[in-house]
């Protein structure tokens, strides 16, 4: 088991590790205070001690400092006058007498931060690419409300169809991929009806033709060797329109990948896995905010600040449709669908093309490639 140990005295570390109950148990020492929370985070300790006490502050204060942040992990504080052998015992023998129970995740909504060995580097980070005008913004929004307006409810229940897709068919898609099974890249199918959920507010697109929302038969499944039309219609749409640009190339990129009986084809259905989880949770917080944004009260926007939660749906959709100038505070998403309301219209948008029109590019595309290469 392992303890973590935070103190400012090396001998009392000696001694404890010289117990006859130290055997076989793994000690984390720490005599820096700034280190603490990281160190007990990634470490995962069975018990800490806090050993350490001085004018600076208190143990109660360090002790304090662990529970505010709630941390699983037992806590034992050790005053200096309880130093003796007998009270070192006393450490292993809790140690050993409470194991760890697995426990229900108590997420906090409000406070959650990430904490690592270092700061990440930013060295040879690309430049981020600058935020677009707001008059861009504010007709990318103002076309998502309009084609909002007319597919709002059955993007719901499309993506209701997708979501119960993936809860019926992800232990088959599993088996698949601890197989090497090339039907593991059913997860790409997947991938890309979550798309296509995001693709119904698309000005112009034709929702007929985007992926099927569940196999093509209760029986029966169809895995295409590179992206299907459909998919790549809707991918094609989202880019066109300025979805998140990382996230389209991203989305292209695993759109590549080769279908075949590999070994190494777990890692890629499992790839494709996170997208898809990524793509779920991105559909389900636009879906959130278009039921606000479209309900003939719009009042329920402003309450998307009221906790942690709500902020960071909001934020999913502004990211993903690179509204940065509404990030802030769904006081101006409420005012511009008070506009909208009152009649304004994007004013320079570009729609998409119809499926037919998309096939016969792609067709052309490729003809002139087929010639090229002759």
């Amino acid at each position: 088991m392992k303890l973590l140990f935070f103190h400012n005295d090396p001998k009392l570390l000696h001694r404890l590790m010289q117990r006859p109950f130290a055997a076989q148990n793994l000690v984390i020492p720490c005599t820096e205070r700034s280190e603490l929370l990281a160190l007990a985070a990634a470490t995962e300790p069975h018990l800490v001690v806090i050993a350490a006490d001085n004018a600076e502050f208190s143990q109660k204060e360090i002790e304090a400092s662990l529970r505010v942040v709630g941390f699983h992990t037992r806590i034992l504080v050790m005053p200096r006058d309880r130093q003796d052998d007998r009270h070192l015992d006393a450490i292993w023998l809790s140690l050993r007498c409470f194991p760890r129970e697995p426990l229900g995740a108590e997420f906090d909504t409000e406070h959650y931060s990430v904490l690592s060995e270092k700061d990440f580097e930013t060295t040879g980070a690309r430049p981020r690419t600058p935020p677009e005008d707001s008059s861009i913004q504010e007709d990318r929004f103002l076309g998502l409300l309009a084609t909002g307006a007319l597919h709002h409810a059955r993007a719901q229940a499309y993506l209701s169809a997708a979501i119960a897709t993936q809860r019926n068919y992800q232990c088959e898609w599993t088996l698949a991929a601890l197989s090497s099974d090339a039907a593991a890249y059913l997860w790409r199918c997947q991938l890309f009806r979550y798309v296509g959920t995001l693709a119904h507010y698309i000005p112009g697109i034709d929702t007929e033709c985007l992926p099927l929302p569940h196999p093509p038969a209760r029986r029966l499944d169809y895995l295409p060797l590179a992206l299907a039309p459909e998919a790549l219609y809707a991918l094609d749409a989202l880019r066109a329109f300025g979805a998140n640009l990382g996230f389209a190339r991203g989305l292209w990129d695993v759109g590549q990948l080769e279908v075949a009986q590999d070994p190494r084809l777990p890692g890629g259905a499992a790839q494709l896995a996170g997208w898809a989880a990524a793509l779920r949770e991105t559909a389900l917080a636009h879906i959130r905010m278009l039921d606000a944004c479209l309900a003939e009260n719009p009042t329920h926007l402003p309450a998307f600040r009221n906790n942690r939660h709500s902020r960071n749906l909001q934020r999913i959709f502004c990211q993903w449709w690179g509204l940065t100038d509404f990030m802030a505070s769904p006081d101006k998403l409420l005012g511009l669908v008070r506009e909208f309301q009152s009649g304004r219209r994007a004013a320079d948008i570009r729609s998409s093309c119809s499926f037919y029109e998309f096939v016969e590019r792609i067709q052309h595309q490729n003809h002139a490639e087929s010639l090229a290469r002759n």
